[in-house]
């Protein structure tokens, strides 16, 4: 997680506390969600930059997509 979506998440949190119907932890919600979703896509946008086609290491990301979890 982003320092800056951190912070927002403390404050919100604090906000959160205070007052738990300020109409601002809406908008904190959609901007951390927001910020969140960007990090991850980032970083799996790196992850697949860095796996050559054909390598061990791209094959072993789509198996890992491809697993089923087990209970």
């Amino acid at each position: 997680m982003p320092t800056a979506t951190a912070k927002l998440v403390d404050e919100r949190n604090k906000i959160r506390e205070e007052n738990p119907s300020d109409p601002r932890i809406n908008e904190m919600n959609l901007e951390i969600n927001k910020s969140t979703k960007e990090h991850r896509q980032q970083k799996w946008t790196e992850h697949l930059e860095n796996c050559p086609p054909g390598s061990k290491k791209l094959w072993d990301t789509i198996k890992s997509l491809n697993d089923q979890p087990t209970q």
